[in-house]
């Protein structure tokens, strides 16, 4: 019967050394994932602030584009407005030679 006693009480040392190790481990697991739950909300906010930036730099450019579409067709529709060859039959004979290079 003693033997059974203490085979009995050296079962329970192990359980109860087995019951310690597991409210390590689950105090562990309950740091870490506390510790990934706030890595991830971090990424979370990264993830927004970069959407948010990137979404701005893209409406700045479409709208810089716009601006600067909008000033090209203005010019086009300007230059076709301008007949060269009548001009040029405007100025005088002496001109003509000074404006060659600056209309190439």
């Amino acid at each position: 019967l003693r033997d059974s006693a203490a085979a009995m009480e050296g079962i329970n040392d192990r359980f109860d050394t087995i019951e310690t190790q597991m409210q390590q481990l689950q105090s562990f697991h309950a740091k870490l994932n506390s510790k990934v739950e706030a890595t991830m909300s971090s990424f979370s906010r990264l993830d927004e602030t970069m959407t948010e930036r990137s979404d701005a730099v893209l409406s700045a450019i479409t709208s810089g584009v716009a601006g600067v579409t909008s000033a090209l067709e203005d010019m086009l529709n300007e230059l076709q407005g301008v007949d060269v060859k009548r001009e040029v039959d405007k100025l005088p004979k002496a001109v003509i030679a000074l404006t060659i290079p600056l209309i190439i």
